[in-house]
């Protein structure tokens, strides 16, 4: 959903209602999808007593995207465009929320190499 928004740049002389379509629709839809995702993973590790709070990698690996989805999902939001004017609605904060979710991201990815190690120790 999000590569439709890589794109836009092509676009120039998009109406404000294809803009929302082409763009900010993606956005929002990708966002959304990033939560489920983050939420099927909590809800597999819930009940896993191998899993302990703060302290299992896969705990903070869990905890650290669902928040970069939902600095996604508030940065969706913000980068909404209002059809009469044009305007965004608060692209300063949608910038700052995606930088936010992609470092989170970028931490979770981090900690992939971290638990595949750990894991590989533990054979």
């Amino acid at each position: 959903m999000f590569n439709l928004n890589t794109f836009d740049p092509f676009f120039a002389s998009l109406t404000n209602m294809q803009e929302e379509l082409l763009v900010w629709t993606p956005n929002l839809i990708g966002s959304i999808f990033f939560l489920i995702a983050s939420s099927l993973a909590w809800l597999e590790i819930f009940h896993d007593k191998h899993i302990k709070a703060f302290k299992s990698v896969t705990w903070w690996i869990i905890w650290i995207n669902l928040l970069g989805s939902v600095f996604f999902q508030i940065s969706a939001i913000a980068s909404y465009i209002n059809i009469g004017n044009g305007e965004v609605l608060d692209g300063t904060l949608a910038l700052q929320q995606t930088l936010y979710g992609a470092i989170c991201f970028f931490i979770g990815a981090y900690l992939l190499i971290v638990e595949m190690k750990e894991s590989q120790r533990e054979e």
